[in-house]
């Protein structure tokens, strides 16, 4: 029986479309990892050495268990979203049987999602030499053992670890939200941990006590040279054999607790714990005249409609316990950055408010992309999790009250977590003893930036688990088009924004004028990214899920038919504004200010260091008296400056017949305010 269910698991995984797009993911992410030559900082070292290959394989390990999470969650909890599960005392299968089959089974299919990276870095090493976009001598030769060591002794235990976890909650608690919830809190848990792990003594005790073995690792080959770093492979010896054997017999206790512990009389109760009986109550029955219903389908009473979904949907998430336990860490986190974080090379300093709204991209960020992109899934797929999808789908409304209303109500999540700031904030000074809150600083960055901020990413949730039609995917795919935006502004050093979804011009706000020169190019990328994002609204509208045609060529078909004058115009309308103001803003930045990409200023520079090199040994005449004009006019950011030397004193070995050229070129480009 256990061969039935783990190759029954095994084909039904690798039938599905998700298993591809996730392996699609992890190829893809290593493959620009490599041939943009993200691997060790030395020159001298390959960027596919068994070095750069073991701790590609360790990240995305980690970064890997919300894919984890998806393929280990979802066995068990499959026969409950199917209701299967009420026929399993009918047939003669053995709990433990039963759980060891759907765990290996799905287990295989997340070690071949893992390949991935494998394929993925071996593909980009035999192609970059000839991409042009790293040095050919970045890359080594072949080394099918640099990636099977590697494999052995991170990606496979740490895939173990995590799969195990996530498995052991769904069969236990029978509710697949806990392990994605679960999967962010590990994630974010494991990140505070390693950061805080720099500044402690006992390395020893880290090194053995990481499950994931990213400092093991990383302090054993700290001072690899960079021939051991293309040469040697990890040894599993001292510190690397403790932290593996531990990690690895961590797991095998969870997986052992969830065999010994599972039953199925507890996986068939209800959640409440009680037994699902008929009800031998009395009915008694009562006649009363029925009225005369009219019935009304005016577009005010469907705007009303949406209105009030939308408010039950906002209450369903703010009393959501997970929501709220994930709220309240964000918020811990807002709060405490805000009173250690002020302080300025060690000297304190006031709690000003433009530092009170600059520590909300710090770890408060994490957290609000966590709650909008877990809980854009959940609402939007809130009635077919509970089994009320056919009710409201047969309702005489419009498509857009229900899909209106789900997004009324995440936008309220977004001004939530905008407004939350500013408490906290306020909070924050009024505790250290400042009360020069400024308010108009608060609601310009709250609820002018930040906020449309927060919408941008909420959009592109909302289209992207639309299109998908499925929970699980639609996070993956969210959050690997923000990592994938992250990876290649990161590795491949392309910081264009106008190419960029929702990412705005770096700004900084001053306690003397506030947002400043700032404030425009903000405005406008927002803008920008804003009509891309009530294209995508639209779009979502026409390929709304409604009734049990599910595969995208029929929602397709469908989206042909809802396609009608008013969606069409309004598309039309977006996208012209999205195209008037992207061409706008590329006025500004590439037409009236040259822009160089991070490659190209690092070229100008060495360039400009040769041009000046042959006078670093030249003595100079000694200036002693300067004049200089300078008018400002800081409306415009400009400057009008003349001067003059008139008296420099010759030092002994100058030339008077040589003049080098001082100073820079024009360096208004550097930033003009987009």
């Amino acid at each position: 029986m256990f061969w039935k269910i783990f190759s029954f698991e095994l084909r039904y995984r690798l039938g599905r479309p998700a298993t591809y797009l996730y392996f699609a993911i992890l190829f893809l992410f290593a493959f620009l990892n490599v041939i943009y030559g993200g691997g060790p900082s030395s020159e001298k070292a390959f960027v596919n050495s068994a070095y750069a290959i073991s701790s590609l394989l360790i990240v995305l390990s980690i970064f890997s268990m919300l894919i984890s999470s998806a393929v280990m969650g979802m066995p068990v909890y499959r026969d409950i979203e199917h209701q299967t599960h009420t026929y399993f005392f009918s047939y003669p299968i053995r709990e433990k049987t039963y759980l060891m089959g759907r765990f290996w089974g799905s287990f295989v299919v997340l070690v071949l999602i893992s390949l991935g990276i494998h394929v993925g870095f071996a593909l980009g090493a035999a192609l970059g030499p000839y991409l042009g976009l790293e040095d050919s001598e970045r890359f080594g030769q072949f080394n099918l053992m640099a990636y099977i060591v590697p494999t052995l002794i991170f990606t496979i235990p740490n895939l173990f670890f995590t799969g195990t976890i996530f498995f052991a909650l769904v069969a236990l608690t029978r509710r697949v939200f806990i392990t994605y919830v679960g999967s962010i809190f590990l994630l974010i848990a494991y990140i505070l941990g390693v950061t805080l792990a720099q500044d402690i003594e006992y390395k020893n005790v880290v090194d053995i006590l990481d499950p994931f073995a990213f400092n093991t690792f990383d302090n054993a080959a700290r001072y690899w040279t960079p021939v051991e770093q293309n040469t040697l492979l990890p040894s599993l010896t001292g510190n690397l054999f403790w932290n593996r054997l531990l990690w690895v017999g961590v797991s095998l206790v969870i997986f052992a607790y969830v065999i010994l512990r599972f039953r199925f009389a507890d996986f068939l109760a209800t959640r409440s714990g009680r037994a699902v009986a008929d009800s031998a109550l009395e009915v008694k029955h009562t006649f009363v005249p029925i009225p005369k219903v009219s019935p009304t389908f005016s577009t005010g009473l469907a705007f009303r409609q949406m209105v009030q979904l939308a408010r039950l949907e906002l209450g369903n998430i703010i009393r959501d316990p997970y929501f709220l336990a994930i709220l309240v860490g964000g918020v811990l986190f807002l709060f405490l950055d805000g009173w250690f974080g002020s302080p300025v090379y060690g000297t304190p300093s006031l709690p000003l408010t433009y530092y009170m709204l600059e520590v909300k991209d710090f770890n408060y960020g994490l957290f609000v992309f966590i709650l909008i992109i877990f809980y854009t899934g959940e609402t939007v797929h809130r009635d077919k999790t509970v089994h009320f999808s056919q009710i409201i789908d047969a309702l005489p409304v419009p498509n857009w009250v229900q899909y209106g209303s789900k997004f009324l109500s995440l936008a309220g999540i977004c001004f939530l977590l905008a407004t939350t700031v500013w408490i906290v904030g306020v909070i924050n000074q009024t505790f250290q003893g400042y009360f020069n809150y400024e308010f108009g600083m608060y609601f310009m960055d709250l609820y002018l930036i930040t906020f449309p901020n927060y919408l941008q990413l909420l959009m592109l949730a909302f289209i992207v688990h639309i299109l998908v039609n499925n929970k699980f995917v639609g996070h993956v795919v969210t959050i690997g088009i923000w990592l994938l935006m992250v990876g290649i502004r990161n590795i491949g050093e392309i910081n264009y924004n106008l190419f960029f979804y929702s990412y705005l011009p770096d700004y900084r706000i001053s306690d003397m004028n506030g947002f400043g020169h700032f404030f425009a190019p903000l405005f406008w990328f927002n803008f920008y990214w804003l009509s891309l994002g009530v294209v995508f609204l639209l779009l979502g509208n026409i390929f709304w899920n409604r009734g049990t045609e599910s595969s995208f060529r029929s929602r397709f078909r469908l989206a042909r038919q809802r396609l009608n004058r008013p969606v069409g115009l309004g598309l039309v309308v977006f996208m012209l504004l999205f195209l008037g103001s992207g061409a706008f803003i590329y006025y500004n930045v590439s037409v009236l200010n040259p822009y160089r990409s991070a490659k190209e200023q690092r070229r100008f520079s060495a360039e400009y260091e040769k041009k000046y090199k042959k006078y670093e040994r030249l003595a100079q005449p000694k200036v002693t008296d300067v004049k200089v004009w300078v008018d400002i006019y800081p409306n415009e950011r400009a400057t009008d400056a003349r001067g003059r030397v008139p008296g420099a004193k010759q030092n002994p070995g100058s030339h008077p017949g040589v003049a080098p050229e001082y100073g820079q070129p024009d360096l208004s480009h550097l930033y003009p305010g987009f």
